[in-house]
């Protein structure tokens, strides 16, 4: 078991409501495969919403994955010089590439953001645990 999947079970720990939708990624070519979701994270009376989606072969998603995958975003851009370092990393190479870079690291950053109010001092403990794994 994870460190993040241990503080998702404890009482006081993260919980989610996950509810299947008809949505599509923002980023669908019209050939992605998949079911969307949308999950409502709760922890110490705070909660936040997002739309969460799953390639076709997976199963419904836990609060773990929804929060490992989360907390793996926002930390992309903490760990990143600036936007153009983080595209770099993320494997975006051309200046054709920039605009939704930029777009993909914007979203990045708002996901930390409410992140860090939703998790509020224990956010740094959870994006710590996600260095671990």
């Amino acid at each position: 078991m994870t460190t993040i999947q241990s503080r998702c079970d404890v009482r006081g720990g993260v919980h989610s409501e996950i509810t299947m939708t008809d949505g599509r990624p923002p980023w669908d070519d019209g050939k992605w495969q998949g079911y969307a979701w949308r999950v409502t994270l709760r922890y110490q009376g705070r909660q936040m919403t997002v739309p969460f989606f799953t390639g076709e072969l997976a199963g419904e998603p836990t609060t773990a994955d929804v929060l490992h995958c989360l907390l793996s975003d926002a930390t992309s851009v903490l760990t990143a010089r600036d936007w153009v370092d983080w595209a770099q990393d993320m494997g975006y190479e051309s200046l054709s590439d920039a605009d939704k870079a930029r777009e993909i690291y914007e979203a990045c950053q708002s996901i930390g953001d409410r992140l860090e109010t939703l998790l509020g001092d224990d956010f740094e403990t959870f994006a710590y645990e996600l260095e671990r794994m």
